[in-house]
């Protein structure tokens, strides 16, 4: 795993690798975590397909051999129990939302998020101000586990240039700032 993960970290940084990272993602939920790992023939196609046409087909080898991991990879939820997208049975990718908001005071609103993520740790704050209109935006992925409901967030960030810098706190600080 070390390996392939230091290959990734070779790859283009920048909002377009991420978006093309996050597209791969909603093409493997769209065909089924678990599908995704295992029909390696439509993957291996997929994956090409789309490094073809983002000028990535240098990196195909090294997504194709990325995806099926990290689709098979653990995963903690804050109560310490463990999970694989590839076992997902129930989830939503790219679910969308519309909230509207009158007069919202973003330091309250701060305030109740931070109190709500990675423990109260702190972050930059919200400046001072109020929301109005209609937020819109897509939740990555919202799924079930063991009777409970979760949201996730893709990320790509590069933290290093081999897998030791992926450790939970640089992954927790960076997701912070």
């Amino acid at each position: 795993r070390a390996a392939r993960h230091d290959a990734l970290t070779a790859t283009p940084r920048g909002a377009a690798p991420g978006t093309f990272l996050h597209e791969l993602m909603e093409w493997a939920a769209k065909t089924g975590f678990g599908a995704a790992v295992r029909d390696t023939d439509a993957r291996r196609k997929a994956v090409a397909a789309r490094c073809e046409s983002a000028g990535w087909a240098d990196w195909t080898e090294v997504l194709d051999a990325w995806l099926p991991a990290f689709l098979s990879g653990e995963f903690a939820l804050p109560d310490g129990a463990r999970w694989r997208l590839c076992e997902l049975a129930r989830y939503k990718a790219e679910l969308e939302f519309w909230i509207e908001a009158r007069a919202v005071n973003t330091v309250v609103l701060d305030r109740l998020v931070c109190a709500g993520t990675l423990a109260g740790a702190p972050r930059p704050a919200l400046q001072a101000q109020a929301l109005n209109g209609m937020l819109k935006g897509f939740i990555d992925l919202v799924f079930e586990w063991q009777g409970r409901y979760y949201v996730a967030d893709y990320k790509s960030n590069w933290l290093g240039a081999d897998a030791a810098a992926y450790t939970a706190g640089a992954m927790r600080d960076t997701v912070l700032a």
